[in-house]
């Protein structure tokens, strides 16, 4: 009897397996910030293993940001989600207010087509660049910001139309973080031989990418928090930074915070966030 009293307990004991977190695919088989993100959550994960247990990154469904967002409130399909900030967001949703980029996603660099580069050399206020037609998604907190300063923006709901319609001169630029821009067009030299990146000038306002959860997952807000802040103190994700093939162009950064700059504000921008801590943040050099 007592054999089998054990056997029940033990039966009745939770298994230990791991955990699912869901993230979404890549927006396109071009996507290489992808990369970035999904890399540097794995390495959040295991830095916590020991406190949290072990978990493992799978594909949920392919979404657009504005029905991600939407899904990660409800807590369907996709556990966390990363992208640029905004009061809203931050209200609705779980978030680690990290910068993932230290804010290098507001440095925007132009993505236009090769038989344009003189022109927009030209370009020196920002009253010209407001003349031009500028390309952004649909649902992005960038396309607010870059309305509010009064630039005219065309936006679409698809992420790779985006490089179609500069290629075709149906927009101007596609203004592009600098993390961004330099792969993206490396790897599209085929199917767009005629876009470039313009690097003589830059977008900028402050604009942090922050990991996102659902309201309903408290643990796993905590555990990525927890995981960022052990690979700051270590060093490890400045050293993730500089070597990722993804960001490892940027540096030295001084060849971006002394370009020409336009700086826009940032309506959206929640007013508690602290942009000075040099620890977290790079800022553009307006001296």
């Amino acid at each position: 009897m007592l054999k089998f009293l054990l056997s029940v307990i033990v039966s009745l004991m939770p298994i230990a397996v791991c955990a699912d977190i869901r993230i979404i695919p890549p927006q396109s088989v071009y996507d290489s910030s992808h990369a970035y993100f999904s890399s540097l959550l794995k390495r959040v994960l295991v830095a916590t293993q020991d406190e949290f247990g072990e978990e493992l990154l799978v594909y949920s469904l392919p979404m657009e940001q504005g029905r991600a967002i939407q899904e990660l409130e409800r807590g369907n399909h996709i556990d966390v989600y990363w992208a640029g900030t905004s009061t809203e967001r931050e209200a609705k949703l779980g978030v680690v207010k990290i910068p993932l980029l230290k804010g290098l996603l507001g440095y925007r660099v132009g993505v236009i087509r090769r038989d344009q580069a003189e022109r927009f050399k030209g370009i020196n206020s920002f009253e010209q660049l407001k003349k031009l037609s500028v390309c952004q998604g649909s649902h992005w907190p960038d396309s607010d910001i870059m309305e509010a300063s009064g630039l005219n923006v065309l936006r679409s709901p698809v992420y790779e139309s985006m490089f179609k319609q500069v290629s075709f001169g149906r927009c101007d630029i596609f203004p592009r973080g600098v993390h961004e821009a330099y792969v993206e067009i490396s790897v599209r030299n085929e199917a767009y031989p005629e876009l470039v990146v313009f690097p003589e000038l830059l977008i900028y306002y402050p604009f942090p990418m922050y990991f996102f959860t659902s309201t309903k997952a408290p643990q796993l807000q905590r555990r990525i928090e927890v995981g960022l802040t052990k690979m700051i103190k270590s060093g490890e994700f400045a050293r993730f930074l500089r070597e990722h093939p993804t960001t490892r162009h940027l540096f030295p950064l001084s060849n971006w915070i002394n370009r020409k700059t336009f700086v826009i504000e940032n309506p959206l921008l929640p007013a508690a966030t602290d942009i000075t801590n040099m620890e977290l943040w790079v800022q553009p050099n307006l001296n």
